[in-house]
């Protein structure tokens, strides 16, 4: 077996698997662990009430109203399961993504809900506002109702929200 070269003067001629010699002590060291307390749960909130809608797309995932989704945050902690992420889905959209900032909105009536039903558990909202907007493509407006970019940051990993793939391009010129 040839040595493995590092950075130091160590040259090892064989693997140290020290770290593996029981199942307790690869438990011990072990970095990836899957647990429900690290698991979120997505929850789809919409308007109304005892609504639990199935998304034909998704089986097994459901629209729910507040009160439905409140019911699913509290199984989902007594399984283990303390986050919940709610993207919503409000009944009317407009061109300036009110919803977003609406008190009553289905989002932010799901934070209080859970909250003050379900303590302890984590609530994370989606900040995208592909479902609150009827306009696309999707630009934040100023307070003149104008569009705006607003410019990426190098340091988010987060891609752009698309709701619509980008036009194909034609290599040939028009003769």
């Amino acid at each position: 077996m040839s040595p493995i070269h590092t950075h130091t003067s160590l040259k090892l001629t064989q693997r140290l698997r020290r770290l593996r010699t029981s199942e307790t002590m690869r438990a011990l060291v072990r970095e990836t662990r899957l647990s429900p307390d690290v698991l979120v749960l997505p929850l789809f909130v919409c308007e109304g009430e005892g609504v639990r809608r199935e998304v034909t797309s998704m089986p097994g995932v459901f629209n729910l109203s507040v009160d439905e989704a409140v019911k699913e945050a509290a199984a989902a902690q007594a399984d283990g399961v303390k986050s919940v992420l709610l993207f919503g889905l409000p009944d009317q959209k407009d061109h300036v993504g009110s919803a977003a900032y609406d008190p009553e909105a289905p989002v932010q009536s799901a934070v209080r809900a859970i909250k003050r039903e379900v303590a302890g558990t984590l609530v994370v909202t989606d900040v995208c506002l592909c479902e609150l907007h009827r306009s696309r493509p999707l630009r934040p407006r100023d307070r003149r109702g104008e569009s705006r970019t607003i410019p990426r940051s190098s340091s988010s990993c987060a891609p752009p929200c698309r709701t619509r793939p980008p036009a194909p391009t034609s290599s040939r010129r028009p003769t």
